[in-house]
């Protein structure tokens, strides 16, 4: 018989233990990734500033954070590569990793996105939203909901479905600093999170096979929920709480096989 494989899903270290046991009841082997101190304060432990997913399977990280994590890494067995390219605390400085790839292009702040993520992508579009992974929910390859119109412009240019939200509901945290170390979170809270922070497509359900995209907060309670409900059910998607809190914008996750 064959090794099984692992599925590993990196996520904000600040996550709750709810949101841990409901991934690990799907099989997830959850990673949380520590705070990269060269990032902000609003995103410096979300996964989608933090790491790339490259289309051959390697995770892009920083190389000074992969030095100071080097041992969990490790311990996982996947692969890394690595980029030592000017990474900052202050907007367009910290989008380095924030590309959204979707249907097989590449859409993103060409001018602050990391040259090894646009060199494993054909096709490029440019966008003003530097935030573009974490503003945009990706359903699957041909569907995707976000508040940000340039992103749905965009989006819907190269023939994807988009759903436009409004763009208010979703808490945003500040996380607090006690000398160099990056401390979550400090309790300063913002309602402009993005959409795609807040979600993540998971392995489709064993026993139906239906897809699923879960959520960092009880998707029910928000505003849009009815809306957003209904695209994804047009696109054979279920949306699934991981946890039972307000809904909350932590970076979304990255998904990696082992």
């Amino acid at each position: 018989m064959g090794t099984a494989v692992k599925k590993f899903i990196f996520v904000n270290q600040s996550v709750s233990g709810e949101i841990e046991a409901s991934l690990a009841a799907l099989g997830y082997i959850v990673i949380r990734l520590p705070s990269f101190r060269r990032l902000g304060r609003y995103v410096c432990c979300h996964p989608d500033s933090i790491m790339f997913p490259l289309p051959d399977g390697r995770l892009l990280v920083h190389a000074e954070y992969f030095r100071e994590n080097q041992k969990l890494f490790l311990s996982t067995g996947l692969e890394f590569a690595l980029t030592d390219e000017p990474v900052g605390q202050n907007y367009p400085q910290d989008v380095l990793f924030n590309a959204l790839a979707i249907g097989g292009t590449l859409f993103g702040r060409l001018d602050a996105v990391s040259k090894v993520i646009k060199a494993a992508y054909t096709e490029h579009v440019g966008v003003k939203q530097g935030y573009a992974r974490c503003s945009v929910l990706a359903l699957g390859e041909r569907a995707a909901a976000t508040a940000d119109p340039g992103m749905a412009r965009a989006l819907s240019e190269k023939g994807i479905s988009v759903l436009l939200l409004p763009p208010d509901g979703i808490i945003l945290r500040a996380y607090g600093t006690e000398g160099e170390k990056i401390k979550p979170p400090c309790g300063e809270l913002r309602y402009d999170g993005f959409i795609g922070g807040c979600g993540v497509m998971l392995d489709g359900d064993s026993a139906t096979g239906q897809k699923i995209c879960g959520f960092f907060g009880e998707i029910t309670a928000y505003k849009h929920f009815l809306l957003l409900s209904e695209f994804a059910g047009a696109h054979g998607i279920k949306l699934v709480s991981l946890c039972r809190s307000p809904l909350e914008d932590l970076g979304g996750a990255v998904i990696a096989f082992a």
